[in-house]
């Protein structure tokens, strides 16, 4: 439904008026109060009435050509609703202020405050209610976090022990409240410091007066302030709190340790207050063995839903090795005196022979044996070709041979052999390498290997690929087999 507005009604009004002006004369009784109340009506609808509407309403009642009686009845009828809106209004909110920092507390407090703090006999509410006196003093209306971080640390320097980071959060979020809830002090609020320094001789003359009219502040520093400066939390998302629950939400689901367990363990974790190193101690280790723990409860669970699935079982140790007595020693066994020497069996000679056949042929087969074929047959044919007559180089030559060309000069006698006066080319067997290769890298290969024996042995091109083509179907041969 949509809502009337000033406008709306001021519109309605003349509209009903000139209705009335239109029946003037007629019996228009029973008309006249209708329409006054649907006036009446469409003014208690109005959503909002301010001092600007109220007004554009009485000139529209008082331009109309509305009766008296209902003139008045209309007019009544917007006084009573400004009445009424004026009654309802609410208060004015409060200034909206900045947070108030002061990192150095410990320099603001008096002698007499100061024995309070320390004092082990006081309470922490009377502690609480001292550094709250202060501040207020100060002018402090919003605590910033690092105030309460702060003002916790101070007061927690004076406890007979440290407490833990649940603890220290639980009283920042009490301090807290009973700043919000504590009385107000008759402080001059016009000063009004964002960011305190940190002395108080600093402050300006009129404030620091109103806050020490009658003692001076007193600078102290703990000793092990900033230390628990660091540990004090004042948010839920602090890491200490933040572990501490996960810690809490573990030990929940784990089973309840036996006696023999407790007998077996010498450090339990102390509630509430407890000392420092007692709190820090095994504390990463507890929590590394509990969520191992946890992880096996899942495995086992996961593993006994599935068909077939074997529980986890963590492996076992190894069993200790234990020093066994050494064992007496034996006496020496008495040698045997060495056999006569005796002739070798057939067997074995016929095995040397055999070793000695392979050794030949290998070197037959390989590059030195060609070597050796070459110059056997290039000095049969100098023997064959000459006039029988040996002279003193040739004579060299048999004893040691010269270099390959110098003996191929001699050998031919100044002709070139041909290929076939060269030896026949003995391929060498593919090997396991070679066999996984292309067959034509192989042939190939051999193909080159007796063009170059050919060219060395001083063939012209043309006997030179005689003798290649020759190596390579010996080649191929080989490798079909």
């Amino acid at each position: 439904m949509a809502e009337w507005s000033v406008q709306d009604v001021v519109q309605d009004m003349k509209d009903n008026a000139k209705l009335l002006a239109n029946r003037k004369g007629k019996a228009t009784g029973g008309l006249q109060q209708g329409v006054l109340k649907s006036i009446l009506f469409r003014l208690e609808s109005l959503h909002h009435l301010d001092a600007a509407g109220a007004l554009e309403l009485h000139k529209a009642v008082q331009e109309s050509s509305f009766p008296e009686d209902m003139q008045e009845a209309i007019a009544g009828k917007v006084d009573q609703l400004m009445g009424e809106a004026c009654e309802e209004q609410e208060p004015a909110t409060l200034q909206s202020l900045k947070p108030q920092h002061l990192k150095c507390l410990y320099n603001y407090f008096t002698q007499s405050e100061w024995d309070v703090l320390t004092s082990l006999e006081a309470s922490w509410y009377s502690k609480e209610q001292v550094t709250i006196a202060r501040l207020k003093s100060l002018g402090f209306r919003s605590l910033a976090e690092s105030t309460v971080k702060h003002s916790i640390a101070t007061m927690a320097c004076f406890m007979d022990s440290i407490p833990s980071s649940d603890k220290m959060h639980d009283l920042a979020c009490q301090l807290k409240t009973a700043f919000a809830n504590s009385e107000e002090q008759q402080v001059d609020h016009s000063i009004y410091l964002v960011k305190f320094p940190d002395s108080p001789a600093k402050l300006p003359r009129a404030l620091f007066e109103a806050a020490y009219p009658d003692e001076k502040p007193v600078a102290r520093r703990p000793e092990n302030y900033p230390h628990i400066l660091k540990l004090c939390p004042v948010r839920t998302s602090h890491r200490n709190v933040a572990q501490s629950k996960k810690r809490k939400m573990m030990e929940l689901q784990q089973p309840a340790a036996t006696s023999s367990e407790l007998k077996g363990c010498s450090h339990s974790e102390p509630t509430g207050f407890h000392s420092f190193p007692q709190s820090q101690a095994g504390f990463g280790m507890q929590e590394f063995m509990g969520m191992m723990k946890a992880v096996a409860q899942v495995a086992n669970v996961f593993q006994q839903n599935q068909p077939g699935g074997q529980q986890f079982k963590p492996k076992p140790k190894a069993k200790a090795l234990k020093m066994l007595p050494p064992a007496p020693k034996e006496p020496p066994a008495e040698e045997e005196p060495p056999a006569e020497d005796e002739p070798p069996a057939e067997d074995e000679e016929s095995e040397e022979e055999e070793q000695a056949e392979k050794t030949t042929d290998e070197k037959k087969t390989g590059r030195a044996g060609i070597d050796e074929q070459l110059f056997l047959a290039l000095k049969d044919k100098k023997a064959n070709a000459g006039n029988g007559q040996k002279t003193s180089k040739a004579s060299k030559a048999q004893g040691k041979p010269k270099s390959k060309s110098k003996a191929k000069g001699q050998a031919e006698g100044g002709k070139k052999p041909t290929a076939a006066s060269l030896p026949r080319y003995i391929a060498e067997k593919p090997t396991a390498a070679q066999r996984k290769a292309r067959r034509d890298s192989y042939v190939d290969k051999h193909y080159h290997k007796g063009r170059d024996i050919a060219r060395r042995s001083g063939c012209d091109d043309e006997a030179c690929k005689e003798y290649a083509r020759s190596a390579r179907a010996a080649a191929a041969k080989l490798w079909d087999k």
